[in-house]
């Protein structure tokens, strides 16, 4: 069985394999929007229904996607970016 066929066949290979090439922080982030890209292609379907899950992750931009949330979002250490506050009484 080809390679192609087989990421086909397997959407969950063929994401492991697309989001393997980005850092740590932007695969975690990824994996937990797995549910909602894979249904974004399902609705693309409709459309296309000739239409690959590997050619659908190709055409999204995985850096511009994570730069578009906040790091809050993103999972990147939320209190570096909104420290506590502290409130002094005199």
């Amino acid at each position: 069985m080809p390679l192609t066929s087989f990421l086909d066949s397997q959407p969950q290979a063929a994401f492991a394999t697309r989001i393997n090439r980005l850092d740590e922080p932007q695969r975690r982030f990824f994996l937990r929007r797995y549910n909602e890209l894979y249904g974004q292609y399902l609705s693309n379907l409709a459309q296309n229904p000739r239409a690959r899950f590997t050619d659908f992750l190709g055409g999204l931009d995985f850096n511009r996607d994570f730069q578009a949330f906040s790091p809050e979002l993103r999972g990147e250490y939320p209190r570096q970016f909104r420290p506590p506050t502290r409130i002094l009484r005199y």
